[in-house]
């Protein structure tokens, strides 16, 4: 559980209330991942399977909902940041009209050489006064400056905790989609396993025993109907890219497919923005890169699409978009690694060609020891593990086991 420190009782209850709901709904999810180990030991029936498949919805259902806790969370955080910002402002802008009110006094005095006032002044106390009153003036002004520089120094650093807590929260969003997402084919599966077994045991038990082709078969077609005319990848095409890029790296298969899943959802999800758009303000090292990589892959930068900013509750834009293709790499990210993936391939990689886009996606993955520590790579991926108590990691090693079973069937 996390700790802030707010300046108004308001935002305090509210998130000393939001944080208790969060802690419960860790509660119903943590009882509900037993529920579903001890029910998947059971002999395989289609209402073990029901049961499981209710369970899992329900359980996404709840991260959603504490996903979206997590995101009121940061948005009071990030109000009290910008508040502290913008005090710090005007205190820095008071002290400057102090210091420069100084600056003129001093100047002031400092017309005159000491002598010039020695030989004006018939009293010598009118004399040392002055000088003593230089000297305090002179005081005043370096403590004014100190200020001043303390908070500069402090506005740069609430500052970059702001990005951080923005960026934060676009993560959160972006885990909320993915959920979403998630919750979506759960439901489907269940509907599809209800509809064509009527809920009949018998029906289930021959749907679970046809070949291995006529499956590949239906899942394609879901596929295909789901993907609304985008070029998404099917689950056979998808493994067979993944273990490709495996094959390459050393990579687990499955921990490809469930960051793909998480990313794009197999192609499906990619961007609909403008780069200009989607790269806000102080991006301009990323649309010059993005320029250049189209450049280069002799494509028009205004035709390409991009992940867009996500908005928050006030429908403003938060962090940034600008992620490319399936693997939904960041410019930047992209063009660090694409010496090497010209290397490993042979040719200029396209980060919105799939199998260009996961092979980088592996060799990311292994850069940051997936090899040895797959949660590790995961979270890199992403930003990190952990959001105001929201696990990323723990989805895509969950994602990844399902997968797995998935590869382990065509092997």
């Amino acid at each position: 559980m996390i700790s802030l420190s707010l300046p108004f009782a308001v935002q305090a209850d509210s998130l000393i209330e939001l944080q208790k709901k969060a802690l419960e709904l860790q509660g119903e999810i943590d009882k509900l991942d037993q529920n579903i180990t001890q029910t998947q030991k059971k002999k395989q029936t289609l209402q073990r399977d029901i049961a499981i498949l209710n369970d899992e919805i329900l359980e996404i259902q709840l991260k959603i909902k504490q996903i979206s806790l997590a995101i009121q969370i940061t948005e009071l955080d990030i109000t009290d940041k910008q508040v502290e910002i913008e005090k710090l402002e005007q205190e820095i802008a008071k002290q400057k009209t102090i210091l420069a009110e100084y600056i003129r006094t001093v100047n002031y005095y400092d017309q005159d050489s000491l002598l010039e006032v020695l030989l004006s002044r018939e009293n010598l106390s009118d004399v040392l006064d002055r000088v003593e009153a230089l000297e305090v003036l002179q005081k005043k002004l370096h403590q004014t400056l100190e200020i001043i520089r303390a908070n500069q120094a402090l506005t740069v650093e609430d500052k970059q905790t702001l990005e951080t807590q923005e960026e934060e929260q676009v993560a959160l969003r972006k885990l909320q989609e993915a959920q979403k997402r998630t919750l979506q084919k759960k439901e489907q599966d269940k509907n599809k396993i209800l509809t064509q077994t009527k809920g009949q045991e018998a029906n289930y038990q021959k749907m679970l025993s046809k070949t291995e082709t006529e499956l590949k078969q239906v899942k394609s077609q879901i596929r295909l109907l789901q993907s609304e005319g985008k070029e998404v990848l099917s689950l056979d095409e998808a493994i067979s890219l993944a273990n490709e890029a495996s094959k390459l790296t050393g990579v687990r298969s499955a921990l490809i497919l469930a960051i793909l899943d998480q990313e794009s959802d197999f192609n499906r999800f990619t961007g609909a923005c403008n780069y200009k758009t989607a790269l806000r303000a102080g991006h301009d090292y990323e649309e010059a890169i993005f320029e250049q990589i189209t450049k280069e892959l002799g494509l028009n930068s205004d035709e390409i699409l991009v992940s867009c900013p996500l908005k928050n509750s006030k429908g403003e834009y938060v962090g940034s978009g600008g992620a490319m293709g399936p693997a939904q790499f960041m410019p930047k990210t992209w063009w660090n690694m694409k010496d090497e993936l010209k290397s490993l391939l042979g040719y200029n990689p396209n980060p919105w060609m799939p199998a260009d886009a996961i092979i980088a996606m592996a060799l990311y993955l292994k850069r940051n020891n997936a090899l040895t520590n797959e949660r590790q790579a995961a979270g890199a991926y992403f930003g990190k593990c952990s959001y105001y108590g929201v696990d990323y990691c723990n989805s895509v090693l969950a994602l990844a086991k399902e997968y797995q079973k998935a590869v382990n069937a065509r092997a």
